[in-house]
């Protein structure tokens, strides 16, 4: 499993930044190749995410649900779960937000252990920049 724990600044009132975070519908284009397809309950949807990195492109397709919320402590718990589509591997992650930060633990395709590295690598510089 790989952790990542990147800090993210904002520039917004914690109030409204809190909004957009349970907001799914509006959080998940954030990510760069991410797209709802359908809302499934009041804190969950069904969506995909389009990844690319080099020659490699991957499709990941599964659901998105608040798990944890607590509004007075400005923390929330996000459950991703997901499969890639037309082929084995997936893609799960907890992504946790405090406040204006954020931690997120994911665990990567089952592919050969130097493409987990590069992905993990290239996740991490992708993240690291924003």
């Amino acid at each position: 499993m790989v952790e990542l724990d990147h800090p993210i600044a904002v520039d917004k009132p914690v109030d409204d930044s809190w909004k957009l975070l349970l907001d799914l519908e509006r959080l998940i284009p954030c990510v760069q190749g991410g797209k709802v397809l359908e809302k499934t309950g009041d804190e969950s949807v069904k969506a995909e995410i389009r990844v690319k990195m080099g020659a490699m492109s991957m499709k990941f397709v599964g659901s998105v649900s608040v798990i944890e919320q607590d509004d007075a402590d400005h923390k929330a718990v996000l459950q991703v779960k997901s499969r890639e589509s037309g082929g084995t591997g997936h893609a799960n992650a907890d992504v946790t937000f405090t406040s204006a930060t954020g931690a997120a633990r994911f665990t990567l395709p089952p592919r050969s252990p130097a493409r987990r590295r590069r992905w993990a690598r290239a996740w991490s510089r992708r993240c690291s920049t924003r």
